[in-house]
Parts: C-alpha cells; structure tokens; sequence
C-alpha cells in the first residue's frame, strides 16, 4: 500500500526546511522495503511449485512405470489364457470323439 502523504508537508515555494525531500525519500524506502518483500514472497511461491512439479515429475515416471508393468501382466495372462482355452478346446475334442464312438456302438 502506499502511503498518502499529506499536503501540509510537501515541498513547496513556500517551504525551505528540506522536509519534503526527506519525506519523499523515506517514503520511497518504505515501497521499495515493501517491494522486495513482495518480490521475496513471490520467489518463494515459485520454488515451492518447482519443487511440486519435480514431484509430480517424478510421480509420472513412477505410474510409467506401472503401467509397463500391468500391461505386461495383461499379455502373460493373455498367453495363459490362450493356453487354457487350447487345452479345453483339445478335452472338448476327446469328448467329442469318445460320445461319437458310443453313438456309431449303438447305431451297429
């Protein structure tokens, strides 16, 4: 916020006693003080969310990481599931098989 200086004391024709000048600068010196606390706060802000987006940097590569890792669960148990339907696939043919040869016993 900067400060409202009254008219009373600014420079002027009629004023000599260096007041004014005085004033101004300590005035000055308060924006800037104020300026630079601003400015230190920002900063900080800044690095805090550097520091959140190196996390969530490395989060990403974390979950990358996961699914890799699911989609090679996925295709292993693609593989034995293929393997499992083979096998009943091949049972199913043996049942097949062995009921036909009791219908062609019977129909002799």
């Amino acid at each position: 916020m900067i400060p409202v200086i009254p008219v009373s004391v600014w420079p002027g024709p009629d004023r000599d006693d260096g007041l004014g000048p005085d004033l101004l600068a300590s005035n000055a010196d308060r924006d800037v003080a104020e300026f630079r606390g601003e400015l230190r706060a920002q900063t900080d802000l800044i690095n805090i969310t550097r520091l959140d987006m190196g996390e969530l940097r490395n989060d990403m590569g974390d979950l990358r990481t996961d699914m890799g890792d699911l989609r090679t669960e996925v295709g292993d148990l693609r593989t034995e599931m293929v393997g499992r339907f083979d096998q009943l696939h091949g049972g199913m043919e043996t049942l097949r098989e062995l009921i036909q040869t009791l219908i062609d016993r019977d129909q002799a």
